[in-house]
């Protein structure tokens, strides 16, 4: 890299300047990465960025940059321009016109195919009814759950395409600057990325305060990319006492500055050249670089502050409420002062060192503290006003972009302006809800639930709505008491269950069956569900009727009853058959399938029927519903002792389901291949399948998938000879199991524990437990086990 090809002399950067220019040939070569350029505010990441990007283009990099902002922001905020610059460069076509943009999930000016959302297009649940919101609601909550991760990883992979298809045509080098403040969307969007960088030649270069001052969300996201290999962190340092002398003799050539007064202000500003940018450009008469008591650089920017007018700092304090990005224009139509005046105050603010422009009219504090004090400053009544104004301004410019959606959810909350509170974060939640970010929904809903309380309290219906909708982001964040709370919100007040819609209540039900389901209380799911089924008749809405009969199915599945799980599965598939929901009617089917694995004479045709809608699943891009189909195929081969062929479909499971990005399903398939690696003798492998399988279940909270790792830690320690931790695996696992009522899996663990008594020779307990067996129906219920079963008596004395 040639700084010299910048105004700014190379003075401690040579070690920073060398290792980008091996890192930028690395990228050429077909070898990318990422960097962590991490220093201190202030420090001069930006000017080595700078630097970088122009002598990037040198090299024929194409540059697409974004840059993170402090306040909340919609979903990928910070990689939003880079992936609408790199869409614009791929789709532009010889004649130099832009084609449209054609990135699903970034709502422009323009239409765009895939877009969810956007301002002034797409879906407006204030305008919608709750009858309609409520049904496609309902479906993408219960019925479609298990897509949100494949989905979410179909979206990335379309956010990344055209970055990929540009670093195919060209290197690319995208900068991002104040990673820090990234958004959880834009962080788990590069860490999607990273994987594929080291065969490419696409360079990230981002800069970020220490690792060790940032959010510990946002540090942990960076340090797994550094752990994994894809990220480096290079540090900007401060410059050292003779350092600060040639930047000093640099900056001021015209002052003579003695050696003894540059090493004082090296000790006063720790080497920072921003701050001794702002000492040197003190006005003309005044001590060069005075620090006469100030103490630190935040007292510095205080006394800069002090100095200001009345105006400028009234200015400056609507700049803070504003945020850490502040437009021109924004300014111009919140403070009401003349176009020209106001540039004038702004170009003062800058040249104070208080504000600086980033390009397009837009200007941003330099040092942030010096925003969240002027903001902290504020009464709250003036806080609300400023909000107020702030939003109308915003408004009043017609913006029909996401950021200005969530910029206006923020400010009519913080200003109390009700109504529009209500509306902007319902649609705020409405795209995190698209984006599958469910916290950010969910902040967004409670805003609005607020705003709709003081504005709109004669709307129960809407109130019920936005209830439900709360409970559904409850559940996929695994607040489970905090969503059966507000369930109770209606449940528990007759007034308002009363004024709900008959949906509504439907909903309700269903929503507490599924999160008493969640908590482990199945019997308690079972028999909301039942009620509901029996008290509908046959017209009952089909959505709502697919939702109430498959988790009827799957409740009854689990507890053994697959006649009854047949059953409803049953009324399942003839339901979505009837609406024409091909999906659907695929899921039902590897449902009905897996119980029909369990009846007698059923396992040739559920083999059969798991195989066909596993392909055709797999064949829509539904990877993880697939892997689930595959892995019941397995299990119904494990049953015919095919262990095998069995395991290459719990392979296969396995593959489909890392694709969909599901580690509830990719924990299943460890567990399964671990309990057949075993039952072919192959220990170690089996206990290798089965830790990973709990690593990934763990991770999501599985709490039944967790059991069965336990359930085959005692299968597994049995066959190695330790029939202590045998048992003490196989009670953890009952434990959970009789927790759950789960009787099939009861019987199980219960069954391998007589094994373990009959290793040990203790016959009268091995017999105590087999009539217990019998009694439990253990071959209606686990038909599996009747060759292991039998084999037990065989070994009983006669």
């Amino acid at each position: 890299m040639d700084p010299t090809r910048s105004d700014r002399p190379l003075i401690g950067r040579l070690e920073v300047y060398e290792t980008l220019a091996r890192q930028r040939q690395e990228a050429l070569a077909g070898r990318g990465g990422i960097t962590f350029l991490e220093g201190e505010t202030g420090v001069g990441k930006t000017t080595i960025l700078e630097a970088v990007s122009q002598e990037s283009l040198l090299h024929d990099f194409q540059v697409i940059s974004g840059r993170a902002a402090a306040e909340a922001a919609a979903p990928f905020q910070l990689i939003r321009s880079v992936v609408r610059d790199a869409d614009r460069a791929v789709a532009m076509p010889p004649g130099g016109a832009v084609a449209p943009l054609s990135v699903p999930y970034y709502g422009e000016a323009e239409p765009t195919s895939g877009l969810p959302f956007v301002m002034g297009g797409g879906p407006d649940p204030a305008e919608e009814g709750a009858e309609a919101s409520e049904g496609s609601m309902l479906f993408r909550s219960i019925a479609l759950e298990n897509r949100t991760r494949s989905e979410r990883n179909r979206l990335l992979e379309g956010l990344a395409e055209p970055i990929l298809s540009l670093a195919r045509q060209a290197p690319v080098l995208m900068t991002l600057e104040d990673v820090q403040w990234a958004d959880e969307g834009s962080l788990g969007f590069l860490e999607y990325l990273a994987p594929t960088l080291a065969h490419r030649r696409l360079w990230v270069v981002a800069t970020s305060r220490p690792f060790d001052r940032i959010a510990p969300s946002v540090r942990a996201a960076l340090e797994r990319l550094v752990a994994s290999g894809a990220a480096m962190r290079l540090p900007v340092r401060g410059l050292n006492e003779r350092e600060v002398v040639d930047f000093v003799r640099w900056r001021a050539p015209e002052r003579d500055v003695p050696t003894a007064q540059a090493n004082r202000w090296y000790a006063q500003t720790g080497g920072n050249p921003l701050f001794l940018e702002q000492l040197l450009g003190a006005p003309a008469g005044a001590p060069v670089g005075s620090l006469e008591g100030v103490e630190d650089r935040e007292e510095f920017f205080r006394q800069r502050v002090r100095a200001l007018s009345e105006s400028e700092r009234r200015i400056l304090t609507i700049a803070a409420v504003l945020g850490t990005r502040i437009g021109f224009g924004a300014l111009a139509r919140t403070t009401d002062e003349h176009e020209e005046a106001l540039a004038e105050a702004v170009e003062r603010l800058v040249h104070e060192g208080l504000l600086r422009e980033t390009g397009n009219e837009v200007f941003e504090f330099v040092r942030p503290e010096l925003q969240e004090e002027l903001y902290n400053g504020l009464t709250e009544t003036r806080r609300r006003i400023l909000h107020r104004r702030v939003g109308e301004a915003i408004e009043a410019a017609h913006p029909t972009d996401i950021e200005s959606v969530y910029a206006l959810a923020r400010h009519f909350a913080l200003g109390r302006v009700d109504a529009k509170a209500y509306e902007y974060n319902r649609r705020a939640a409405e795209f995190a809800d698209r984006t599958f970010f469910p916290g950010i929904a969910l902040v967004h809903l409670e805003r609005a639930l607020e705003a709709h309380r003081r504005a709109r309290p004669n709307q129960p219906v809407e109130e019920v709505g936005l209830l439900l909708d709360m409970v559904r982001q409850l559940r996929r964040v695994g607040e489970l008491d905090r969503a059966e709370r507000t369930l109770r919100q209606v449940l528990d007040r007759p007034d308002r269950l009363a004024v709900a819609t008959g949906r509504q209540r439907d909903l309700l039900t269903l929503f507490l069956a599924l999160v008493r389901s969640d908590q482990g209380r199945w019997a308690e799911a079972d028999r909301l569900v039942e009620e509901l089924i029996r008290s509908h008749g046959p017209d009952w809405e089909p959505e709502l009727r697919l939702v109430a009969v498959r988790l009827a199915g799957e409740f009854a599945y689990f507890r053994g009853d697959y006649a009854a799980a047949l059953a409803h599965h049953a009324q399942g598939l003839a339901t979505a058959t009837a609406v024409g929901n091909e999906r659907e009617r695929l899921l039902e089917e590897v449902r009905y399938a897996r119980s029909l694995s369990m009846r007698p004479g059923g396992l040739a045709e559920s083999i059969e029927r798991l195989r066909a809608a596993g392909r055709a699943l797999e064949a829509m891009g539904e990877k993880a519903e697939a892997a689930e189909a595959r892995l019941y195929v397995g299990v119904a081969l494990g049953m015919q002792d095919d262990l095998v062929t069995a395991q290459r479909e719990f392979e296969e499971s396995l593959r489909l389901a890392r694709d969909a990005g599901d580690p509830r399903r990719v924990g299943w398939a460890l567990f399964d291949l671990a309990d057949t690696a075993n039952d072919l003798g192959d220990v170690d492998a089996a206990d290798r399948y089965n830790r990973e399988a709990r690593a990934h279940l763990e991770q999501v909270g599985d709490r039944f998938g967790l059991a069965q790792t336990y359930l085959y830690e005692g299968k597994i320690r049995r066959r190695r000879g330790d029939p202590a931790g045998a048992e003490a695996a196989l009670r953890r696992a009952l434990a959970v199991f009789e927790e759950q009522r789960m009787e099939a899996d009861v019987v199980e663990v219960r069954f391998h524990l007589a094994e373990l008594d009959a290793d040990r020779g203790d016959w009268p307990a091995v017999e105590r437990e087999v009539r217990a067996l019998e009694r439990r129906r253990i071959l209606e219920l686990r038909p599996d086990l009747a060759t292991a079963w039998r084999a037990l008596h065989d070994r009983r004395p006669r």
